[in-house]
């Protein structure tokens, strides 16, 4: 224990658990954005896989072996898989139960026939450095999305890195294996503490550049977002001057907003009308069927008279419709000016 406690072997842990706990976080707080989930499960399974290893160097038990190298790669790809998710491209499902069945296989023959070690190190560590070429491609070919590309390509190098470091390791226990070199334990084996001494720091700056492209995304998600409610506040307010009728939007009683017809109607500024209580737009007399209009909102004409800011007030007609559609709330009242018509209807009388 005490030589496990000095090697790298318990930051590297560590450090694969603190990511973890990373992308759990990231999950939790950008759902629904596509990839943190398989983020999150590709390292907790490692986790999983890493911390059993461990176990199997305390008690020897070739199935704790067995499962430990294959929930480490299970891992491995299922975090690759969540780059691709999140690149909206389609996902290689296959490295998933490739990569597992392929170690399951080695691993066991490998207890079966009392092999070679680093022949089973070598297996595995082909397995794990190739797995992440697939991603770096797509990252660094991928043309969408430009607001992403800095943290894709720190993403890329970073795995291209471990991809590099876990091939080397493969090399280096492929010569053990060839020159038969007898076996050590894993917290002094050079090949098997290379990657904890550079591939997993690979792994961690990796993720941060995921976490990087997540908050890339949804930080242009959100100048989008504010770019297109400008829009509709601009497209919302001409189509508020282009009508020829005045148009107030009113909240818990009071206006919000007006366009310039209304205040030729009342004879009030802008300024005057914003923050107004509604019922000043009508004459005392005029305001008992008031709440009973607002509440319904329903769309129909009623003819009411209209106060304007001397106190004289107008024949007039007001329609009340709903701003939102999900429910009661804000809503848009429509005055016109009927004097023209009242003194035609005398006339005909």
């Amino acid at each position: 224990m005490e030589a496990l406690y000095f090697s790298p072997m318990l930051l590297g842990v560590n450090l694969i658990l603190a990511v973890a706990i990373a992308a759990t976080a990231l999950w939790f707080m950008a759902r629904p954005l596509p990839g943190p989930a398989y983020w999150m499960t590709g390292a907790w399974l490692l986790v999983s896989g890493v911390l059993l290893f461990f176990l199997f160097v305390l008690t020897r038990n070739p199935v704790v072996n067995v499962v430990a190298n294959t929930l480490q790669l299970t891992g491995e790809a299922v975090l690759l898989l969540g780059i691709f998710r999140f690149l909206g491209r389609p996902l290689p499902w296959w490295i998933v139960p490739g990569s597992a069945g392929l170690i399951i296989l080695v691993n066991t023959h490998y207890w079966l026939t009392s092999g070679n070690s680093d022949f089973l190190m070598m297996i595995y560590s082909l397995i794990a450095g190739l797995l992440p070429l697939q991603a770096v491609y797509v990252l660094m070919c991928v043309r969408e999305e430009p607001a992403t590309r800095p943290a894709r390509l720190l993403v890329g190098i970073c795995l291209a890195l471990y991809s590099l470091v876990t091939l080397a390791r493969a090399w280096f226990s492929g010569q053990g294996w060839l020159q038969a070199q007898p076996y050590v334990q894993p917290f002094e084996s050079f090949s098997y503490l290379l990657p904890y001494n550079f591939a997993i720091p690979a792994l961690v700056m990796g993720f941060i550049g995921m976490v990087l492209m997540s908050m890339q995304r949804i930080l242009a998600a959100s100048r989008a977002n504010a770019e297109q409610a400008r829009q509709n506040v601009l497209r919302f307010e001409r189509l508020l001057n282009v009508s020829s009728a005045g148009i107030a939007v009113i909240k818990d009683g009071h206006l919000t907003d007006a366009n310039v017809q209304l205040e030729a109607l009342t004879g009030r500024s802008r300024e005057h009308l914003l923050g107004l209580s509604v019922e000043e737009l009508f004459p005392r007399r005029a305001r008992g069927n008031l709440p009973m209009l607002l509440h319904q909102a329903d769309g129909s004409l009623v003819d009411i008279d209209i106060r304007r800011q001397d106190g004289s007030s107008f024949p007039g007609e007001v329609r009340i419709i709903p701003l939102n559609e999900e429910g009661p709330g804000d809503v848009v009242v429509e005055l016109r000016d009927i004097s023209h018509r009242r003194e035609l209807e005398e006339e005909l009388k």
